[in-house]
């Protein structure tokens, strides 16, 4: 029983020496600086999961400590029923829209313009 305790203790010791390690490894080699980081999600069809999908990336934004994070949803012809999926969450979640394929490139710069950091 004691070997098993040890055996144990070893285990959680480890992997909490693995997290610092983890730990002071971000904040050696994390930029000073604001990122702009754009998540995308191709859909084209009818898609099952997309609600799914869109929260899942919507759950990464909250990650992104110090930056600006926007979710797109790209059009790349999505059935009606997709469509009205997509368009209600996206209304629900901050950070997240849906844009056709041919309107993406100016979304683009857009966001890039409104989303510059002076240093």
């Amino acid at each position: 029983m004691y070997e098993i305790i040890q055996v144990v203790g070893i285990v959680l010791i480890t992997m909490g020496l693995i997290e610092m390690i983890r730990l002071l490894t971000l904040f050696f080699v994390k930029p000073r600086e604001k990122q702009r980081w754009i998540l995308a999600i191709p859909v084209q069809g009818h898609r099952e999961n997309l609600e799914y999908q869109i929260r899942s990336a919507a759950s990464l934004i909250k990650k992104a400590d110090d930056g600006i994070a926007s979710v797109v949803v790209v059009d790349c012809g999505m059935d009606p029923e997709t469509q009205d999926v997509s368009s209600r969450v996206c209304e629900h979640i901050k950070g997240v829209q849906t844009v056709g394929l041919d309107t993406l490139s100016q979304w683009v710069k857009d966001f890039e313009n409104s989303h510059r950091f002076t240093s």
